[in-house]
């Protein structure tokens, strides 16, 4: 059964305010006949936990897929639902009566979009993977990119107009300012930075980095990025410039605070102010660090205020 995705249409002509809906057939699939997807590069973590989810709950939200060519080994492949699909595939080791997966069959290539197949494919799995779920950073780097490639060649074609940038916003349902900042990092991080965030290197990590986070990683240097890829953080820490040497100082800060010397504590101030305006960002924790210390400091202060003012 086809889907024409006439809801794109919606988004690339403005005047269009209708909204259709197809019936879609729903087909029983033996797991063994369906596919993963190459373009649908999604986070394959928690598979075990959403294996667990399926066996007590059941399986809530039906598979995707389309037809592969006659030549073809499998029958179908996967559009959306891989972590599902990976998931029944885990329960059906075990269990025989999770090796069928309830699939909805669509047809890509019927998107009236003056695209090649492969970009209505990729088209159609970035539609349903934003709509069906919260994608994580690294997904949504991913998708601002290729949203962009799309759009260019609608644009080329006279099928798409205005800003890109809204455009990709509406398609993702975040702002056009994250739009940006996701595009700007694009442009200055190293492959092989993008290959690790991206999944394709340390899936597990993927949804711990943030999109500030991944800000200060795009201000480094080439080298500096690739040092980031030797060291092995695996995307758990990025300090900003000069945010080793802050940290080292809140170390000293309760020292300073417990001696009571005022014009250390002041000094200290100071050099804190410099340091922090040498920062490219602070992340929320070493912002929250950094504010605890900073109420200790005034705290002490106005301790040590009070106390020369009784003497």
């Amino acid at each position: 059964m086809g889907n024409n995705f006439s809801f794109l249409g919606d988004v690339l002509n403005p005047q269009s305010t209708e909204e259709s809906f197809a019936t879609f057939e729903v087909v029983n699939i033996p797991l063994e006949q369906i596919e993963t997807n190459a373009q649908n590069n999604i986070s394959k973590d928690n598979i075990a936990d959403l294996a667990e989810s399926i066996r007590t709950f059941g399986l809530k939200q039906n598979l995707e897929v389309t037809a592969n060519s006659p030549d073809s080994s499998t029958p179908y492949r996967l559009i959306s639902g891989e972590r599902r699909y990976l998931a029944l595939s885990f329960l059906s080791e075990t269990d025989k009566s999770f090796s069928f997966a309830p699939c909805i069959i669509t047809n890509p290539s019927e998107i009236d979009l003056d695209l090649l197949e492969e970009e209505k494919e990729l088209l159609a799995i970035m539609e349903t993977n934003a709509a069906a779920r919260q994608l994580s950073t690294p997904e949504l780097l991913n998708y601002v990119t290729a949203y962009q490639r799309i759009f260019d060649t609608l644009r080329t074609k006279g099928e798409a107009t205005g800003r890109s940038r809204d455009w990709i916003a509406g398609r993702l349902k975040i702002s056009a300012a994250t739009v940006k900042r996701l595009q700007e990092i694009d442009k200055k991080l190293i492959p092989e930075v993008k290959d690790k965030i991206s999944g394709s290197i340390e899936p597990e990590n993927d949804k711990k980095i943030t999109v500030n986070e991944l800000t200060k990683l795009s201000t480094l240097s080439e080298e500096e990025q690739v040092a980031y890829i030797a060291d092995d953080e695996k995307g758990e820490k990025f300090v900003p410039v000069g945010g080793e040497e802050l940290a080292r100082k809140y170390a000293d800060l309760p020292t300073i605070i417990g001696e009571n010397n005022v014009v250390d504590i002041i000094e200290s101030m100071k050099e804190l102010k410099h340091m922090l305006a040498d920062c490219v960002t602070l992340s929320a924790k070493e912002y929250q660090k950094f504010a605890k210390q900073k109420q200790n400091i005034t705290a002490a202060i106005y301790k040590i205020h009070c106390l020369l003012e009784s003497k």
